[in-house]
């Protein structure tokens, strides 16, 4: 039994490989969904990362402003800004404050929605992702957002929903590697 275990994680994570493998060169084949990354920015973005990972957050985040000032509906750079404004405490008062006045700006825009509902504590947060997605089932990051929070929940059910969540993400987004890597983990500690 243990073996067959092993055996079906070993399948299930080269799956995952193959998949994330097949998923990166189809996002040369297939048009960049609105909400990911487009070669406007993506560099800058690619720097910004390269900042954070030299230890220089503060440098990454002016840098990331000036992108958010340009390109207001990339919902990956606005991602990318809040988890590094994060860094590994809790969510900034002043970053937060941030997006709810973009929110009461907006208050039926999906993009400000989910951005807000990433800052806040899950239980409220999942409710602003799942208004963002009613309004707008095409944003890819709000889609796996709420799976993470399906399946940090951690129940049976929420793990179901998650995998639902995933497996609709993929079907707007084959090439998006962080859901693969993320459905092929959700399996594996499924058992299945």
């Amino acid at each position: 039994e243990s073996m067959r275990n092993w055996l079906r994680q070993v399948v299930v994570l080269g799956l995952t490989c193959v998949l994330q493998t097949f998923s990166c060169s189809a996002a040369f084949a297939l048009p960049a969904p609105r909400t990911k990354a487009v070669s406007s920015y993506s560099t800058i973005v690619e720097r910004a990362d390269s900042l954070v990972a030299a230890g220089r957050a503060d440098s990454a985040l002016v840098l990331l402003d000036s992108v958010r000032a340009q390109y207001p509906r990339a919902a990956d750079v606005h991602r990318l800004y809040q988890t590094v404004a994060m860094g590994d405490g809790p969510v900034p008062p002043a970053l937060l404050a941030d997006y709810e006045n973009r929110l009461r700006a907006a208050p039926d825009d999906p993009l400000a929605l989910y951005l807000v509902g990433r800052l806040l504590p899950d239980s409220v947060g999942i409710r602003y992702i799942d208004k963002a997605l009613q309004r707008d089932p095409g944003i890819v990051w709000a889609r796996f957002e709420r799976a993470s929070l399906r399946n940090r929940r951690g129940t049976p059910s929420d793990s179901s929903l998650a995998v639902g969540d995933l497996i609709e993400l993929l079907r707007t987004d084959p090439s998006f590697a962080e859901a693969w890597q993320a459905i092929g983990e959700l399996f594996i500690a499924r058992g299945d």
